[in-house]
């Protein structure tokens, strides 16, 4: 007697969909409500749990597919797909690492996808020849790998006049513009730690509104603003803010009065 098994998801056109949205595993399964190991035992045909039809249908309207494409409707076991390709293999692992962020084992990623090292080294090869058109690289250290940008051969100035274009359309943060302002009083060196500087400052500088300040004897050197900058903010004409004393306080009668030894007259 044959008996007829349920149908199943479509793990195969669940995926192509998945990498055709450019989602990566862990968004589709923090949209999902799931774990990201629920999402890859769906695509690897092993879920782990049984799914209901309401999480099946929401799995659907993140992918934008309607239940019918979702199901393989094929009785027996799921026939074998084909064959993955270099292409392929390589957007998975870019999704990965590009979700990742971090340096990842080789081993590491080759078993969290299910392949063997030999599938793995040549997706990543196959994802550094992509990046290069684009300025990033497979950067690789020891035995782990993780996406980032290859070394700019921009020149100083040409950088300089896309910073100095893109802050004078956009105008530039109330960061930077406070970051500005305590470099123009003196109060920002080198050696400064705080992780705001740490990203403003680059950008202050690449615009060219901030340089380099000479190292004095004793401490390290700072930052002042540029040439251009002290013009156009009359520096050299206004005292600094730091310079400025704040006017004093008016003392109240009664105190003024009990400071002269006289308690002030009662009104009427």
């Amino acid at each position: 007697m044959t008996t007829h098994q349920p149908p199943r998801l479509s793990r195969q056109r669940i995926r192509d969909r998945r990498l055709e949205l450019g989602l990566s595993e862990r968004e589709v399964a923090a949209h999902w409500g799931v774990s990201t190991a629920v999402v890859r035992s769906v695509e690897n045909g092993s879920v782990a749990t049984d799914l209901t039809l309401g999480q099946v249908a929401k799995l659907g309207a993140i992918l934008g597919l309607d239940l019918t494409e979702l199901l393989d409707t094929q009785h027996g076991p799921d026939a074998p797909s084909a064959p993955a390709s270099a292409a392929d293999d390589a957007a998975v692992v870019g999704s990965l690492l590009a979700d990742v962020r971090v340096l990842v084992p080789v081993e590491g990623l080759a078993e969290a996808l299910g392949w063997n090292l030999d599938r793995a080294r040549s997706a990543l090869d196959n994802l550094d020849a992509g990046l290069r058109g684009v300025g990033m690289r497979i950067h690789r250290l020891h035995q782990d790998v993780r996406i980032a940008r290859t070394v700019t051969t921009i020149d100083p100035k040409t950088l300089e006049g896309f910073w100095r274009i893109h802050l004078a359309r956009r105008s530039i943060t109330s960061a930077q513009a406070r970051l500005l302002r305590l470099i123009c009083d003196g109060v920002v060196d080198l050696g400064n730690t705080k992780d705001t500087h740490k990203v403003r400052l680059p950008e202050l500088r690449n615009a060219g509104l901030i340089e380099a300040a000479d190292a004095r004897t004793g401490a390290s050197a700072g930052w002042e603003p540029t040439e251009a900058v002290r013009f156009s903010l009359l520096l050299d004409e206004l005292p600094r803010t730091r310079d400025v004393a704040a006017p004093a306080k008016p003392v109240p009668a009664h105190r003024a009065a009990l400071r002269g030894g006289k308690l002030p007259a009662k009104q009427p």
